[in-house]
């Protein structure tokens, strides 16, 4: 005898959500670490509104001098309070622009991408996430994998 499934029409599980409704809603914050610069490391929080009041909460790690986006990953829904408690309280960030949070997500992937690393498997879903048109010509200035750079802060810190 065959079980029957509870039907579950409209729906959505979080992967169509993200597919389906994400790209439309209003960014809530972006925040990344305020020792992004110096420590060539991003951690990047991209969060937007529902209309539930929930937020869809996605995060990227990015190393500038090597991988380029190593990992991403989301959560939905989440309340504002369940999305504070999950911030690294060890870890200070600070809120960014649109412009900017793109250019350096988008930057991580193009550069990893360069690099021959693979994207992180829920990346393709997560650029629902994002909106391209905020990506400038900054993105260029950025510097992934810009040695001299790196090198060059290291041995003024050394001096």
């Amino acid at each position: 005898m065959k079980k029957k499934t509870p039907e579950n029409k409209g729906v959505l599980t979080p992967k169509q959500y993200l597919q389906q409704k994400a790209k439309a809603l209003p960014f809530y914050e972006l925040l990344i670490n305020d020792t992004w610069q110096e420590a060539r490391m991003a951690q990047l929080w991209v969060s937007k509104l529902q209309p539930s009041g929930k937020l869809v909460v996605g995060f990227f790690l990015i190393d500038f001098v090597e991988n380029g986006l190593k990992d991403a990953f989301y959560r939905l829904p989440v309340t504002i309070e369940e999305y504070q408690d999950v911030l690294p309280e060890t870890i200070t960030f600070v809120k960014i622009d649109s412009h900017l949070a793109h250019n350096i997500i988008y930057g991580a992937v193009d550069f990893a991408e360069e690099q021959g690393y693979r994207l992180p498997p829920d990346f393709s879903i997560m650029e629902n996430l994002l909106d391209d048109t905020q990506i400038t010509d900054e993105i260029d200035e950025l510097p992934f994998g810009d040695w001299a750079v790196y090198d060059e802060e290291e041995s003024n810190n050394n001096d």
